[in-house]
C-alpha cells in the first residue's frame, strides 16, 4: 500500500520513497526515481541461523549477496537502456567490499561506477 501511494504522489509531486530494504520487486522506471541511497552495505542478517552457517560455509557467498542487493537495488531506479539514475553508496565498507568482489561485478555496473 505505502508503495502503491508512493508511486501515484510521485507522478504529481516530487516525494522520496524511504526504506530499509527495498533491493528487489519495485518497478521505478523514468521519472519515478532518478536516485537510491544507500546509508549502509545490506549484508545479510548475521542473527539468522541460516545466514550465520551459510556465511561460515563461506564469506564470499556472505559478501556476494551484499553486492547482489546493492546492483539489485540501483536497478530499481534504473529500469532500462533509455533509463537513468544514480545511486548513492555513503558506507566507507563498500571500498572493501568492491575490491573483494570485483571479478563477479558485471561489466556494464563497473563501467558507471564512480568514486567520489
Amino acid at each position: 500500500e505505502v508503495i502503491n501511494n508512493f508511486q501515484e504522489q510521485s507522478a504529481k509531486i516530487p516525494s522520496i520513497l524511504i526504506s530499509p530494504s527495498i533491493t528487489e520487486g519495485l518497478d521505478l522506471k523514468d521519472d519515478l526515481a532518478r536516485f537510491a541511497i544507500f546509508t549502509k552495505v545490506p549484508y545479510p542478517y548475521m542473527g539468522d541461523a541460516w545466514v550465520k552457517r551459510r556465511m561460515e560455509i563461506s564469506g564470499e557467498w556472505y559478501s556476494r549477496q551484499a553486492m547482489i542487493a546493492i546492483i539489485q537495488g540501483g536497478g530499481r531506479v534504473v529500469r532500462t537502456p533509455a533509463d537513468w539514475g544514480n545511486t548513492y553508496i555513503l558506507d566507507q565498507s563498500f571500498n572493501f567490499l568492491y575490491h573483494q568482489m570485483a571479478r563477479c561485478i558485471p561489466d556494464w555496473w563497473k563501467e558507471g561506477f564512480i568514486r567520489i
